[in-house]
């Protein structure tokens, strides 16, 4: 050891010595302390490490050797700490928040000085540096130590820290750390898979000056990975919460610098109390510079905030001399509403720094919790749930702030109790909450505001309000719950006891308020909607079963109105106060009789009169009303003061004097007795008996009114008295009681007319009216017109006054006015006689209302012959009568019928045509239509048809009954019949018909193929078919009975049932089909909250369909599109039902054992037995066979400790092991292939044992768990042990027989690997003696097979074939722990599986065992290298596969070598034995060790690949990117010895980041099925590097062997698919290793292999199997 050193150590030692357990305070005694902590590592510097090469070889190497076991000891603890403590690698930022806020900072507060921590982040480090007083010699050794901490807990402890871990943290991102602080400043070395100890041994550093106010300054240069994830880092930086700083003690502001290409950023948090008290602020300003563009923003958080101490907190180890803890609670508020600030992401639980952040908390929770090792949640224990109790507490004591005065809070504050339900520790605080605040008056009234207990307080229904108020006030003792609770918060507040009215208690609100002068009940309008909802509330009342006294109080109550709505009553029971409804049916009771009625408004309501009803209000009996009228007329009759009267005046109340007559018509039984009693008003304001003549307003030309001037209506006459108009308009048009109109009942009740009487008889004789004389006073011109018009009724009277009438003058055409005995009436013939003589002013022509045209109305004037008028009848010119008739709009049916008679006789052929034009041109043909009768052209005219027809009238039911007018239309006019066509264009006008007439008429009219081809036709395209809507549609969009509705078609079955042969032969309407019925389902479950048992009644009826008529490709169509939604339906554990999708967790009811098991644990889709095997068609077209329970479900079963072997079974298998292989042969076992007798041994050497103690699961394997249910049914079990076939049967004779019976041969089936069809054969190989074997297999067809020697049967194994070593015998009562890795322990605790597929895959297809771990991702700690040695030529494969890679790599980079000696080769005899390599002693026997087996395998394939990639010469790669849990099996090979299994989590075998682009052309190259698109060849990968994660497949056989695919593997296949949407930096590349044991390994590379699924490889996943495609 050389001087220089020497000395060192003695000055170091020397100041160590002077400084003794004192503080350093220069440079030099901190160094001594730093080289004291050094040695104690066993530091060893390059120049002690020269010195040791001068002593002897022997003490050298035992010094070193003692040295290495000391850095073991001290590295033990070390070397996973940074990485393996926290679930994310940026937890150190915490941490060091956590140093700085522990450390002190009396300087800082002595100045007055913030204290702050600033983080200054650039891509290459990161430097954090604060204010506090500076390290001290205990914070040094406390960071060089692993566990040990310079935080000393006491009772007034306020440090945060605890774990010691904190500090090392920082590796997990950084290489160096340099430290520097006050004399102090060393630096620790640390790389990822180092031995850990340099985060604990200081190496000296050279001191730097520090900025200005910062005391301890730490640098952390980042690693490698650190810098290439640069982004990930700021990403943890940015979602820091800002209430990071919330409960730290000391430090007062937090900075971050940060530096990226593009931006730099800095982010001030500072925390501000009290302002105002009790509240906290929290300020971030935020300031981002992009090149010289700077942007800043400041944001405030506003927190209430409270405090509690705990007391007598119980006693914990880690919380020693600890009774208190102090909880604090920060409530979120807008800065700027002062309400509640609520996120959807909840709040943190604080330990001073955040812990977990909780989904359903909506305030923040700090305490002194004790927590987990990563800090990341709080643990269960009775510290923590002391604090939970305070949180509680305190929770209460902040609503009691919020519920008081004016406090913004006092309505919101419940939008901070934590939602429902919160796993672990919280799981009470909701409930426990809610407990408490239920004792306490926080919940304010609405009226006056004051504040109660929840129990205390009642909540006001929507019912119970109107427009938002309650019906009725509150009482003064107040009930009402205020309104400005949010609805959201009903179920909260019934939690807390807030409850809903009573009914006890809203009458009394009522009784209350018919009393007040402000009565709302009697204050609101009877029409208004506030009288409505009080109704309906009080209905509700007594539809209510019981509450009999609360009923009877209502009907006690004055709350019915009476007729004014001004007065106010109850029922009561004596018949003089019964109240009556206000009208009869719909016929209002008149209000001026001794009647007590209901206010017509209110009784108007249905439901107010309703509630009148249940209140006792009656019917009024007609026969008291009509009586009551009778009465009141009567009374009219008696003699005034003047002496009796034919006239009064009208009372004043007119419209109740009219409704006695509308009541009258309606219900009185005899009209015509009224007359002897009834008064009726008149139009001159006068009421009249009915002796007088009366007569009616009519606006007619021949009717009183227009003959008389307007004086005798209006004013009081002698001569003619009108009933008052509002008398004749008052009844309803529509009613006929006695099949009379209301005019007929006036003129039956009251005698009156319309038209003048002609003839007066008094006691005199008879002469002419006053009415009839007046008439020929005022109005003579329509005197004549008048005797027209009502001769019918004058004529028995004529010959009364027969001499007066002649006598009478009227008005002549000349104007002048003339005796009728003096008049000629104007013929055609005397019109054309005049015309022709030119003499027609010259003589008295009687003026007529209207000339004479035709011969009928000649005769109708005939009877002017019976007073004196003189005629000379004439027939003429019928075509121009008609004409006139027309134009005048006097036509009548009569006249028309006669003018078409006449016109029929006059017609020939010759006039024909010009009849045709005249009645198309003047549509003279008038028809029924149903709107009446209308005039209508030929054309639109047929003469016979149908009569719903719309484009065509038909004539011949109008005038059918008369051959001359048939003649006419048809002969003369040529009217046709229908036509087909004329029936379909109806229909095509959509008119109001009956459709289904019209379908009918023409299912059973048409007759002829073409006839029917044209109504196809018609149909085709067109909306001819009219649905149960009433909307029109094509025949397409219809079918034929469907089971149930479908989207966009109408049930053509349901709407005509009679007309199936119409639509569906006739017009082709399809039936109903499964496609259809499945889309319609689709539709249904897409619909917002559909009703799930509908949807599981439509599948079961889509099921039935496919199981009676199969399925096509539209089907099959129709089916792939259910796939991707949500649509089976299944119970869950609660019954609720819910609808899942194929992807989601369920099973297939087929199995009824299984389902029984099964049942409540909501697993199983909501269909029974028998509906499921309906719908198995269903299913399977689906792809959910699989789901079935007989295929899902795995019975696993285990055996106990206590067992026997059973000589006697064990030899009845092993005598029939020769038939059970030769079975396995003929059923096409792969293990029963020539030369291959492995399961024949097994068989052979097989061990039987009975027991009572097998036990059974069912297991049912679900996406992300196995449920597993016990089963009562005793099974087998079956281990094989190194070769050992043993199997364990039940010790009951019955059940092992029935074991035997149904169980034991699918075993044996499943050892055999043989399919189902072959366990019949099986059975009866077991059941028959060993005599029958041969029988059997005559019987069966089983042959024998030649490379077994068949004497084995029975006997034992030839010399040269017995089994090389001895078998093993295993005790009865074994040790579990010699088994633990039995290659049949595939599933948990020990239970092992034979049901089914084998629970492992051949060799070939399997790649190595990995865990899966709750991330999704695959890991595998590496345990120690001890584990028994490998076969003996696993080392010899080893070497091959480097040389096969090496070979392989010369080939790439000698592409045009030609010469077969040019490529290096093993030697010859080293060919011979790499030949001669046997699977079992290459790689173990995998049934013995499967793990073992499946690790070689695996990790030589991965040997190859590394070797590959090795020799590319790669930028920085090395074998750290070889990142495989396994890769420690190829330390058999000298140049990998000292290889061990990589430690961490394993994502993929290697992962190399490739910023030169030489990995990516390599791949572009040499990958099978062509590289990714999406990858420019030109990519800058040193600005956009790619980082690849290789996955390794190895099989010891051909290509297309099947390998091993977990769900994981191919989960991350997906997530890192190449996307044509961006460029990708992540690629997944599968390289398949196979023909691993020959010398000739081979790999296909696949670059994002997901997109070459189905064309290059398959993926069978729910398997975990791949498989590359023949040919590749």
């Amino acid at each position: 050891m050389g001087d220089k050193t020497l000395s060192t150590i003695a000055k170091y030692k020397e100041v160590l010595e002077r400084l003794g357990d004192g503080e350093p305070t220069s440079a030099l005694e901190a160094k001594a302390v730093i080289e004291s902590i050094r040695a104690d590592k066993g530091h060893l510097d390059d120049e002690t490490l020269q010195d040791l090469q001068s002593i002897r070889d022997r003490s050298r190497q035992n010094i070193l050797r003692i040295i290495e076991l000391k850095r073991e000891t001290e590295a033990a603890y070390t070397k996973s700490i940074s990485e393996q403590l926290y679930s994310s690698r940026y937890r150190f930022l915490y941490e060091l928040v956590q140093n700085a806020d522990d450390s002190l900072y009396s300087r800082a507060q002595q100045n007055k000085v913030v204290r702050f921590m600033r983080f200054r982040i650039a891509p290459s480090e990161m430097t954090i540096e604060t204010n506090e007083d500076g390290f001290t010699r205990a914070n040094v050794e406390a960071i060089c130590a692993t566990g040990k901490s310079s935080k000393k807990a006491s009772v007034l402890d306020n440090h945060i820290g605890e774990k010691g871990f904190g500090f090392k943290s920082v590796f997990s991102v950084a290489e160096n750390v340099h430290v520097q602080s006050g004399v102090w400043s060393f630096r620790f070395e640390h790389r990822r898979g180092d031995n850990g100890l340099g985060m604990v041994t200081p190496l000296e550093a050279k001191s730097e000056t520090l900025p200005h106010g910062v005391t301890t300054k730490i640098t952390l240069s980042f690693s490698q990975t650190t810098r290439v994830e640069y982004q990930k880092l700021l990403y943890a930086v940015a979602e820091l919460p800002d209430t990071t700083i919330f409960f730290l003690h000391r430090l007062e502001k937090i900075i971050f610098h940060t530096t990226s290409q593009t931006y730099e950023t800095k982010t001030i948090i500072r925390k501000l109390d009290m302002r105002p008290a009790g509240t906290v602020d929290i300020t971030k300003t935020s300031t981002v510079r992009i090149g010289t563009e700077v942007t800043s923003e400041s944001e405030t958080g506003a927190y209430h905030v409270f405090t509690h101490i705990v007391n007598g907190m119980p006693y914990d180890e880690r919380r020693k001399g600890r009774t208190t803890s102090k909880v604090e609670l920060a409530f979120p508020i807008d800065v700027v509403t002062r309400q509640p600030k609520l996120s959807i992401l909840g709040q943190y639980v604080f330990a001073y720094l955040p812990l977990q952040r909780l989904p359903r908390l909506n305030f923040i929770i700090q305490s002194d919790f004790i927590t987990s090792a990563s800090r990341e949640s709080v643990i269960d224990c009775t510290w923590n749930d002391a604090i939970r109790d305070g949180v509680v507490k305190t929770f209460t004591q902040a609503v009691s702030t919020f519920a008081c005065g004016t406090h913004p809070l006092r309505y919101a504050w419940l939008a901070y109790l934590p939602g429902q339900p919160i796993e672990h520790l919280w799981r009470s605080l909701y409930s426990d909450i809610i407990e408490q605040l239920r004792k306490m008056p926080v919940l304010q009234t609405w009226e006056r505001r004051q504040w109660k207990c929840p129990h205390q307080l009642g909540r006001v229904t929507y019912e119970a309000k109107h427009n938002g108020e309650p019906l009725f006030g509150d009482l003064p003792e107040e009930l009402y719950l205020a309104p400005e609770y949010d609805e959201q918060y009903q179920g909260t507040l019934t939690d807390l006891g807030v409850r809903v009215i009573k009914w006890g208690e809203l009458v009394d609100r009522l009784e209350a308020d018919i009393v007040r002068s402000d009565s709302r009940y009697r204050r609101n309008s009877p029409k208004g909607l506030w009288h409505w909802t009080c109704a309906i509330r009080l209905l509700e009342l007594f539809d209510r079963n019981g509450l009999g006294g609360i009923k009877q109080r209502v009907r006690r109550l004055a709350i019915i109105p009476l007729t004014g709505g001004r007065r106010w009553t109850a029922v009561t029971t004596y018949q003089s106060s019964k109240i009556y409804f206000p009208t009869d049916g719909s016929v209002q009771i008149p209000e001026d009789l001794s009647l007590r009625l209901v206010d017509l408004n209110a009784a108007s309501d249905p439901t107010r009169r309703k509630l009148f009803t249940k209140l006792g209000v009656e019917e009024c009996p007609r026969e008291m009303v009509l009586k009551q009228i009778e009465e009141t007329h009567n009374r009219q009759s008696q003699p005034s003061i003047f002496g009796e009267s034919k006239s009064r005046q009208l009372p004043g109340d007119a419209l109740a004097w009219l409704s006695h007559f509308i009541y009258l018509f309606n219900f009185h039984p005899k009209y015509e007795s009224i007359r002897l009693w009834l008064w009726v008003p008149t139009a001159s304001g006068n009421l009249e008996r009915t002796q007088s003549t009366l007569y009616f307003l009519s606006d007619k030309e021949y009717d009183a009114q227009e003959l008389l001037p307007l004086s005798f209506a209006t004013e009081p006459n002698d001569t003619i008295s009108f009933i008052k108009h509002s008398l004749v308009t008052a009844g309803s048009p529509n009613d006929r009681p006695q099949n009379l109109s209301w005019v007929e009942f006036l003129q039956r009740a009251t005698g009156a007319r319309y038209h003048p009487s002609l003839v007066q008889k008094d006691s005199s004789g008879c002469k002419l009216s006053p009415v009839a004389l007046a008439v020929l006073k005022h109005n003579p011109e329509k005197f004549v017109g008048l005797l027209k018009a009502h001769w019918s009724e004058y004529q028995p009277e004529i010959h009364h006054v027969s001499s007066q009438l002649s006598d009478c003058k009227v008005r002549c055409e000349n104007g002048k006015l003339q005796s009728l005995r003096f008049c000629y009436l104007q013929t055609i013939d005397i019109q054309a006689q005049l015309q022709a003589w030119n003499l027609k002013s010259e003589l008295s022509l009687l003026k007529l209302p209207n000339p004479i045209l035709s011969r009928s109305d000649e005769r109708d004037w005939q009877f002017l012959e019976d007073v004196g008028v003189r005629t000379t009848p004439v027939i003429e010119f019928y075509r121009l009568v008609l004409l006139e008739m027309f134009r005048k709009q006097t036509l009548k049916q009569e006249h028309l019928m006669e003018v078409y008679r006449c016109l029929a006789r006059l017609a020939s052929v010759q006039n024909q045509e010009e009849l045709r034009r005249i009645f198309d041109e003047y549509k003279l043909i008038q028809v029924k239509a149903r709107d009446g009768t209308r005039s209508v052209t030929l054309h639109e005219c047929i003469w016979d048809g149908p009569d719903f027809l719309i484009k065509r009238y038909v004539v011949h039911p109008f005038y059918k009954s008369d051959t001359e007018l048939s003649t006419l239309f048809r002969v003369f006019l040529g009217l046709r019949d229908y036509v087909v066509e004329d029936v379909l264009s109806s229909l095509n006008e959509h008119g109001n018909q009956n459709v289904e007439e019209v379908y009918k008429f023409l299912e059973t009219t048409v007759r002829a193929a073409a006839e029917w081809k044209v109504v196809r036709e018609a149909f085709q395209g067109k909306k001819l078919v009219r649905g149960d809507d009433g909307d029109w549609y094509t025949l397409d969009s219809c079918v034929w009975k469907t089971p149930f509705a479908l989207s966009g078609y109408q049930d053509l079955s349901k709407t005509y049932p009679d007309l199936e042969k119409f639509f569906v032969e006739r017009l082709k309407v399809k039936t109903a089909s499964p496609s259809m019925l499945i889309r319609e389902l689709k539709t249904l479950v897409m619909r917002h909250e559909p009703i799930i048992d509908e949807v599981r009644q439509r599948q079961v009826n889509i099921g039935l369909m496919l199981a009676r008529g199969g399925t096509d490709s539209d089907v099959v169509a129709a089916l792939d599109a259910l796939k991707t939604i949500k649509f089976l339906p299944k119970k869950r554990k609660d019954g609720i039902l819910e609808l899942v999708g194929l992807d989601d967790d369920f099973a297939i009811l087929d199995h009824e054992r299984y389902g029984t098991a099964l049942a409540s644990y909501g697993v199983l889709l909501d269909f029974s037995l028998s509906e499921s095997q309906i719908m198995d068609n269903f299913f399977q077209r689906l792809g959910l066979s699989r789901r079935y329970l007989s295929v899902a479900v795995q019975e696993v079963s285990a055996v106990g400790e206590s067992f026997t072997e059973s000589e006697m079974l064990g030899k009845e298998v092993r005598t029939k092991a020769y038939a059970l292989f030769c079975c396995a042969s003929k059923y096409k076992s792969v293990k029963a292939l020539r030369g291959d007798r492995q399961v024949f041994d097994q068989l052979y050497q097989a061990e039987v044992y009975t027991t009572n103690d097998i036990s059974t699961q069912l297991v049912l394997q679900l996406n992300n768990e196995s449920l597993r249910v016990h089963s009562d049914r005793a099974y087998l079990h079956h281990e094989i042990l190194e070769g050992q076939l043993r199997i364990y049967v039940p010790e009951d004779p019955r059940q092992r027989k029935a074991c035997y019976r149904s169980q034991l041969p699918k075993l044996l089936a499943s050892i055999l690997s043989v399919s189902s069809e072959a366990i019949h054969a099986i059975a009866l190989i077991l059941s028959n003696p060993e005599r029958d074997i041969d029988d059997v297999m005559l019987e069966q067809d089983i042959a024998n097979v030649d490379w077994i020697d068949k004497l084995i049967i029975g006997g034992l194994y030839p010399t040269d074939e017995g089994p090389s070593t001895p078998q093993p015998q295993l005790d009865s009562h074994r040790d579990r722990s010699e088994n633990e890795d039995s290659p049949e322990s595939s599933t948990p605790s020990g239970w092992r599986s034979f049901r089914g597929a084998p629970a492992s895959v051949a060799s070939e297809s399997i790649q190595s065992n990995r865990t899966l771990v709750e991330d999704d991702t695959e890991t595998e700690f590496a345990t120690p290298n001890i584990h028994n040695p490998p076969p003996h030529q696993y080392e010899r494969l080893i070497e091959q596969v480097v040389r096969s890679a090496q070979r392989s790599r010369y080939r790439e980079t000698r592409p045009h070598t030609s010469r077969e000696g040019d490529i290096p080769s093993a030697p010859a005899d080293d060919e011979q034995d790499v030949n001669a390599l046997d699977h079992e002693r290459t790689f173990g026997n995998r049934d013995g060790n499967q793990m073992g087996h499946d690790k070689r395998v695996g990790a030589a394939g991965e040997l190859y690949v590394h070797e590959l990639l090795a020799g590319l010469n790669l930028p920085n790669y090395t074998r750290e990117n070889w990142r495989s849990t396994i890769r420690g099996e190829v330390q058999v090979h000298s140049r990998y010895s000292d290889m061990n299994n990589w430690v961490g989590r394993e994502t993929t075998d290697i992962v190399y980041t490739d910023e030169t682009g030489d990995l990516t052309q390599y791949l572009r190259e040499h990958c099978t099925g062509g590289f990714p698109d999406g990858i420019a060849t030109n990519r800058d990968h040193a600005a956009e590097p790619i980082e690849y994660f290789l996955e390794v497949k190895t099989t010891t056989g051909a290509c297309n062997t099947r390998f091993y695919m977990s769900d994981s593997q191919h989960k991350r296949m997906q997530r890192l698919a190449v996307s044509v949407m961006n460029r990708p930096d992540r690629i997944y590349v599968i390289l398949r290793v196979f023909n691993l044991a020959s010398p000739d390994v081979d790999v296909k590379i696949f670059v994002d292999p997901l997109r070459l699924r189905g064309s290059v490889v398959d993926f069978e996943v729910g398997t975990w199997f791949g498989k590359t495609r023949d040919g590749v």
